[in-house]
């Protein structure tokens, strides 16, 4: 039928519901499709038009042929011509279905990058909130991903294979750890089976049991002694914004990635309270900061670029984030420069790692443990989720009570540009006047660094050496021309 081809799509917002409407001249349904006959006006003539409703918020239109004078034959028309111009949509709807079925991308074409990209950017969290938990701490995933995506990252998740994965074990460099290589296996594993369920884009796991690889015996650590500690506070060659953060992660035990993304408004300096809603195991933490260290945050927001509510608390000294940095070599740079020298904290060896800035944690918890602290007072602060995990720090705890170590110098006091007149003295863990424990014993005087091993601590210019020793006419020239010509704020 010619007229019919001349039909085209309408939209509207009425529902099918009477087929009378209003200025139709006539109207019915027939075979599931309301008709209407409308006259119409053009070029001072007037002619007729048929509106088929074929489905709801879909209609046809097409014009009535002029020899079609009459209400009666324009009627019998448009019983004719509605049935077959909804056959003809019907038909054209399939057709549009089919086409959009056969152009869409199979699911499992999808590669191992772009898949993980879903993972590490939260989508899959937003789309599956119930099997899929908002990862924390992605970072570390997000760099491992990065080594993985020229030799595995454009491998189609259907064609993914066990040679895959071990092609990633192998291409890593043969210094790295047992537990590293785990960490990348962990994190492969974790992707193909996110894509199992609820991702539903495989079967089944491509990666055999046992495929993880195994996690060698722990290798020593260390962790900072108090005087090592006061040597770096007081070297006014590391900046005071980093002192201030490695001095904090010593005396309240946080994660690094945790003390980090701080901001003002988790803290409640007034009274001294610390609220973590976000941390990396998903359980809030809150507690009771030491008072030396409420001092030195609130004498820090006095001179902070950001001191307010939603401002980070730990920026360096550029002003920029530490989030995503890398702390471990500076730390230990610092630390040289400060005059610490202890071999253990520097070795790297098949037995011993060198100490890294998650290390202040295990300092805090050790010198916590040997000065009398609980396991539940440690972990309300560290997060630990386990007396396992505790456990392990039980042996150096004891070898530090034996030690006579103490616990860390207030911080306020061991920072030269925060010690106030009359230099506080070291005291106990996050102690307070009505705190039961009492005030630790001092260190004893041979574990106590000698006056020529201190000359040597911080040495470089602009250095200023501790309260236990008088200062030299030269120090103290020192000392002042670096207060006169920088400002570490």
């Amino acid at each position: 039928m010619d007229a019919m081809r001349d039909s085209v799509q309408i939209s509207s917002t009425d529902a099918v519901t009477n087929p009378r409407a209003p200025g139709a001249e006539s109207s019915g349904e027939l075979e599931g499709c309301v008709w209407r006959v409308f006259s119409i006006r053009e070029s001072g003539r007037v002619g007729h038009v048929l509106v088929i409703t074929c489905a709801p918020r879909v209609r046809k239109k097409m014009r009535i042929p002029k020899k079609y004078t009459t209400v009666d034959q324009r009627a019998r028309f448009a019983r004719g011509a509605a049935p077959q111009v909804r056959k003809e949509w019907l038909a054209e709807r399939a057709e549009v279905e089919r086409e959009t079925v056969d152009r869409a991308p199979d699911p499992s074409a999808i590669t191992f990058d772009e898949f993980a990209g879903l993972w590490t950017s939260g989508k899959l969290a937003a789309l599956y909130p119930g099997n899929v938990k908002e990862k924390r701490s992605i970072e570390g995933d997000i760099q491992r991903l990065a080594f993985m995506k020229p030799l595995i990252g454009d491998v189609a998740l259907r064609d993914f294979r066990v040679e895959h994965a071990e092609k990633v074990i192998v291409a890593l460099p043969k210094a790295r750890s047992s537990s590293t290589l785990r960490h990348y296996g962990q994190t492969i594993h974790r992707v193909l089976a996110l894509a199992v369920y609820p991702g539903k884009i495989l079967e089944r796991h491509p990666l055999p049991d046992g495929f993880l690889p195994s996690v060698a015996p722990r290798r020593a650590m260390s962790f900072v002694y108090p005087v090592e500690d006061a040597a770096l506070m007081a070297c006014l060659d590391v900046p005071l914004q980093r002192r201030i953060l490695y001095g904090f992660l010593a005396r309240e035990g946080m994660r690094y990635g945790e003390a980090v993304g701080l901001r003002w408004s988790d803290l409640d300096l007034d009274r001294g309270v610390i609220v973590l809603d976000r941390t990396k195991t998903n359980e809030p933490r809150s507690w009771k900061l030491g008072e030396d260290v409420v001092r030195a945050l609130v004498t820090l927001r006095k001179h902070h670029r950001e001191p307010k509510a939603g401002g980070r608390v730990f920026l360096d000294e550029i002003g920029a984030p530490f989030v995503g940095k890398k702390m471990a070599n500076t730390f230990r740079a610092d630390l040289v420069r400060a005059g610490v020298t202890r071999p253990q904290l520097f070795e790297r060896t098949a037995e011993r790692i060198p100490l890294r800035i998650h290390d202040l944690r295990a300092s805090f918890t050790t010198l916590a443990l040997a000065t009398g602290r609980s396991e539940s007072w440690v972990v309300d602060r560290t997060g630990h989720k386990s007396s396992a995990m505790i456990a392990r720090y039980k042996r150096p705890s004891r070898a530090a009570v034996e030690l006579n170590l103490g616990w860390f110098a207030a911080l306020d006091a061991s920072l030269p540009e925060l010690a106030p007149t009359d230099q506080g003295q070291s005291g106990e863990p996050n102690a307070t006047p009505a705190d039961p424990v009492g005030e630790a014993e001092p260190p004893a005087a041979d574990t106590l660094p000698s006056r020529q091993m201190c000359s040597g601590m911080c040495s470089g210019p602009g250095t200023r050496p501790s309260a236990e020793w008088p200062a030299t006419p030269e120090s103290a020239m020192i000392t002042q021309r670096r207060a006169r010509d920088s400002n570490p704020w």
